[in-house]
Order: structure tokens, then sequence, then C-alpha cells
């Protein structure tokens, strides 16, 4: 798995992404006691070098981030990202929804006529999720938007759109995640979405205590617990909304080292708690980071090389 974020202002964006990957191995084995009977193994790997973050194209202020599988049947998604990059860097189109409809001509057209079979298909577990962002030629503030790679008919992809949000006058700032956001979507909102069961079953158990223990038992079945349960958890949201717009209000005035960093920061939070906690270490690795700017295009302020920055050679460009 992994995790990405995306911070937007009228200034630009920031985005960042972790390097963890992982790969399932599905093993059938024949049990022992009966020869017919097979038995699937799953075994996951995670390594930290996968390459989840790219530049749509060099001369336009677009990318595009890898979410979930990070192969299309056997090709991996950063080397169609880059075929499509070399053979159409020069062009450029006037939304950034324009630019994802032509990345996803190109691959219908050029990638799944060559390396797939017609009547080739994917498991719902290897779906993969494009997240794309930047600026069209005719926009001033910065998008970001979110696609679904759910199946292929007749050799062309099925897209099914999650999500877009784009800066406004009226919408300043975003935070925009992908992946597993769980302790990022915390830190936004106050409280982790899992505890907040946890809180109104509590509440009920302490009604029932305070009732027994002040020998009050007959009250029980007079409370409308559901009505409590609703009632604590639209306090909760009440709650998430304002800690949200608190962030939002700050985030709006964010120059680009404050968004960039703010968006490193979560992925390392991430990462920390898989740490932490009895949870595999699905985040983790070098952390990719970029801001894209109308004016300047696309910068890395961090990323994952062969090579050393003093040494020459590509750094900068090389496999992204």
């Amino acid at each position: 798995m992994t995790a990405i974020v995306g911070i937007l202002n009228k200034r630009g964006i920031a985005i960042a992404a972790d390097s963890a990957v992982t790969f399932t191995n599905a093993i059938q084995e024949v049990a022992i006691q009966n020869k017919n009977e097979k038995v699937i193994s799953v075994k996951d790997k995670v390594v930290n070098s996968g390459d989840k973050m790219l530049r749509l194209k060099d001369k336009q202020p677009v990318a595009v981030m890898i979410v979930g599988n990070s192969l299309l049947s056997k090709l991996p998604w950063d080397v169609i990202i880059r075929c499509y990059r070399k053979q159409n860097d020069s062009s450029g189109f006037s939304k950034l929804e324009d630019y994802v409809q032509h990345f996803k001509s190109f691959v219908d057209s050029e990638i799944l006529s060559v390396y797939l079979k017609r009547d080739e298909s994917f498991e719902e577990n290897k779906r993969t999720i494009l997240v794309f962002a930047g600026y069209g030629e005719d926009e001033s503030y910065p998008s970001i938007c979110k696609y679904e790679v759910t199946g292929i008919t007749k050799l062309k992809l099925q897209w099914q759109p999650c999500r877009s949000a784009t800066i406004s006058d009226e919408l300043e700032s975003i935070i925009f995640t992908s992946g597993q956001s769980d302790i990022i979507d915390a830190i936004e909102l106050g409280i982790q979405s899992d505890r907040i069961g946890v809180i109104r079953r509590k509440f009920q158990d302490l009604i029932d205590n305070l009732l027994t223990e002040n020998m009050l038992d007959i009250l029980k079945d007079k409370i409308d617990y559901s009505a409590i349960r609703e009632e604590i958890t639209d306090l909760i949201t009440e709650s998430e909304r304002d800690h949200l717009r608190q962030h939002m209000e700050a985030i709006k005035h964010f120059d680009l080292q404050k968004m960039a960093c703010l968006a490193e920061n979560l992925i390392k939070a991430t990462e920390l708690h898989r740490k932490i906690t009895y949870q595999q270490e699905s985040v983790g690795g070098l952390i990719d980071l970029a801001v894209i700017t109308r004016e300047d295009g696309f910068q890395w302020l961090n990323r994952k090389s062969w090579y050393e920055p003093s040494k020459g050679g590509q750094y900068g460009k090389f496999g992204i």
C-alpha cells in the first residue's frame, strides 16, 4: 500500500508520497491430508523503493501519483507514464481534466493494444488509483483529481472518477489524501474514525453504570440510547468540522515551503503510527516531495535517485 498527500492553495501544490510497495504472492499448495484439496497461501512482501510520483509532462505543470497496484497486467504504471511523457511532452491542454482524458486515450490506443490480450482482466484487489494534480493552460488555480482503474473491456480501461477538487475564491485550501489516510484524517479532524464507535459504546456503559449505582435500573428501558448515540455523533461531527476549518484557514496562507513541510510530515506521521502499533509497516521508505506552480511548473524537493547530485548523470530526471 501507500500514502500520498496533496496540499493546495492559491500559490500552488505540494505533493508527497512514501516509497513502500506491497507485493502479494498467492501460492497454491496441496494439503497432505487430502490430495484433492488446494490451499491458497498468501504472502506479502513490502519493499521501500517504489516510484509513485511522476511528472506527467516535462514542460507542463502536471503530475500523477500511483496508489494501489503498481502494474497494469504485467507492465509497471511508471513505465507507461514515462512512455506517455516521451511521446506527448510538447502538447498542453486548457484544463487538468483534458490532460487526464488524453492520457487515458494514450493508454487505450498505445499500451493495451500492444501489451494486453483482448479478454484480459484483473482482480478486485489489484486495482490502481491514479491521482492527477496541476494546472491546465487556462486555469489560474491548481486542481487535483482521483480516478480508479476498475477493469478492462475490449482493450479499453474502465475508469471510475472518485474525487476532484479545484482551488477557487470560495475554496482557498485543500488537503487531498489517498491510500492509507487514516492517521492523516485523524490529524485533520482531531480524532480517529475507529474511536467514534468506542466513544458511543462507552457512553452507554457510563449511563448504565450510573443508574445501577443509584439503584435506578428500572429507568434503563426508558432511555432512548439510539437518540443519545445520534446526538454524540452529531457533536463529534461538529467538532471535526471546526477542527478542519481551523486547519484550512491556516493552510490558505501557507507559502510553498510550509505546504511541502506539512505534506511530508503527514506521511511521516502515518509511517510512525505503523511502526508503534501492531500493523504491517506498509507506509515507509524515502518520501518523494515536490511542488507545482503555474509559473515554474513541477519542481522536486526530495526524491529517490540512483545518482548523487554531485556526480552528475540524470539526477532530477532519471526514472521520473
